[in-house]
């Protein structure tokens, strides 16, 4: 009995000896072990991000590379702060302002998906762990010492690097010659006057069309919308119908007001008919409400990211996507059901969205831009300006290619390319607008939409006009520079709907 007790005791002490040694491997690299979990992170979201978008560019191989590289700093930085934190005793700097970094990504990423608090709630606590056991400033003692900050510059020098080397690459697109190329135009302020009888005919000898804006306050007898569609009709021009909300319901075609825009086209339709206007089509142009977009943007400019954040994940979260999809595919049932084409237009971010089969961008945007999938037509607005406001830096000519290229792939001649914002830069002047126009003409489309007519007009007049559908009535090859920053906008919005929203 005797000698059992004495085993048993010995099993005890053995089995409270491996918890305690359990403990204090635990408490000696459970920082160690918070960078291999962060790495694992990165790699598990980041390879399914590159060959998304690798399918999504088409083989863009400059592209790839800056994303692989973009997706190679925290995955690296994670693993040399691993080995850092397991080897001898070594400062805590390096490993704590590689957290630091951390945590301002996994706070953004956290309102996309709720695993990232977690993980932000680890990196803090692993941030405690680092500091209470390591000295936190450096010595460089040994000739090692300095191998650490060696390689921290050349992580972070690589990309800049690259940056650098592969703006100096040219693409050239070939001439393509296509007599059913057109250059067309969005016409949102008018008035009596925009459209002159020079204009009307160059419109009409070009085939242009016209994707008139008409607001739900216009739909009345002798409305300005009413007029100048007749104007239209009578010099055969072609028109599109550009349905607008009031601005105080959204004006643009969100997630939040697709009842209201089921009635504007309800009523729409019945008018036209009633004063036998002729529209080619309707057009839903999908973005985020008026004053939500607005909203957002203030915040970014105020630096609110916070702010800004927290108005995705209530979109996103809301409810609203999975019933607007169905209701906007309806909607274009009955637009179809009475004649007209029906057609959408949208911001690039879906293009991106489409890759994995999901739509996060755009329950993060609030709008249901693809799907639904029945619209007879579509163009994207690949508007370098809007990046050239929002963050001060154009993305170039590279810009309207890349993304030109995967619409392209998807929607063929079913879609077309928007640029904007004629007159003002980066399209101050007309060379640089046809250098644009020619690389969606190369790119085998049949059409690209310039927002706005009014706004070019007074740039450049009707003499504008004539050269400008001139020019593009022929054939010419176009060259640009690469631009890395449209690589890498691409590279985040995809890596971001990698996440998945939780």
């Amino acid at each position: 009995m005797n000698s059992q007790n004495a085993s048993n005791d010995n099993s005890s002490i053995k089995e409270s000896k491996k918890v305690d040694n359990f403990k204090n491997l635990f408490k000696k690299y459970f920082d160690a072990v918070i960078f291999l979990v962060n790495a694992i992170v990165f790699l598990v979201v980041g390879i399914p991000t590159i060959w998304r978008l690798t399918l999504l560019l088409d083989e863009a191989i400059l592209d790839i590379l800056n994303a692989l590289l973009l997706l190679s700093i925290p995955i690296l930085m994670n693993v040399m702060a691993f080995f850092l934190l397991i080897g001898r005793k070594r400062s805590a700097i390096t490993p704590l302002l590689i957290l630091i970094f951390q945590g301002f990504l996994f706070s953004i990423l956290m309102f996309v998906n709720l695993l990232f608090s977690i993980l932000l709630g680890l990196n803090a606590v692993a941030a405690i762990f680092c500091v209470k056991k390591r000295p936190l400033l450096p010595r460089f003692k040994t000739k090692n010492g300095i191998i650490i900050p060696l390689l921290m510059i050349f992580i972070i020098i690589s990309p800049v690097a690259l940056y650098f080397i592969t703006t100096k690459a040219t693409i050239t697109l070939p001439a393509h010659t296509n007599p059913n190329f057109r250059v067309s135009f969005y016409c949102e302020f008018y008035n009596n006057d925009t459209f002159t009888n020079d204009h009307l005919t160059n419109l009409e000898a070009y085939n242009s069309r016209i994707f008139l804006a008409i607001n739900e306050s216009q739909i009345y007898n002798n409305s300005l919308a009413h007029n100048l569609t007749e104007r239209l009709n009578a010099a055969n021009v072609r028109v599109y119908a550009w349905l607008l909300l009031d601005y105080s319901e959204g004006y643009w075609a969100a997630d939040s007001n697709v009842l209201e825009f089921e009635n504007l086209t309800s009523t729409f339709i019945a008018w036209a008919k009633a004063n036998n206007l002729t529209y080619e089509g309707i057009m839903i142009d999908s973005e985020p409400s008026y004053q939500r977009l607005n909203a957002i943007q203030e915040q970014i400019g105020s630096f609110n990211i916070y702010g800004a954040l927290m108005d995705l994940r209530r979109t996103a979260t809301s409810g609203n996507h999975e019933f607007a999809k169905e209701r906007y595919e309806a909607l274009v049932n009955s637009i179809q059901a009475q004649g007209y084409e029906a057609m959408v237009v949208g911001f690039p971010m879906p293009i991106d969205d489409l890759a994995d089969g999901d739509d996060t961008l755009q329950q993060l945007m609030g709008v249901s831009t693809m799907p639904p999938y029945n619209w007879n037509y579509s163009s994207f607005m690949i508007y370098r300006s809007t990046y050239q406001d929002m963050i001060k830096v154009d993305f170039g000519s590279y810009m309207v290619y890349s993304y030109a290229k995967t619409t392209w792939n998807l929607f063929g001649t079913q879609s077309s390319i928007s640029l904007a914002r004629s007159g003002q830069s980066p399209y101050s002047s007309l060379d640089e607008m046809k250098k644009d126009a020619f690389i969606v003409k190369n790119m085998g489309f049949n059409e690209v939409i310039w927002i706005s007519f009014e706004r070019f007009d007074r740039q450049f007049g009707n003499t504008g006009l004539t050269e400008l559908l001139g020019a593009l009535n022929e054939s010419k090859s176009v060259s640009f520079n690469y631009n890395p920053f449209c690589g890498y906008s691409r590279f985040l919005f995809s890596f971001a709907d990698s996440v998945n929203i939780l």
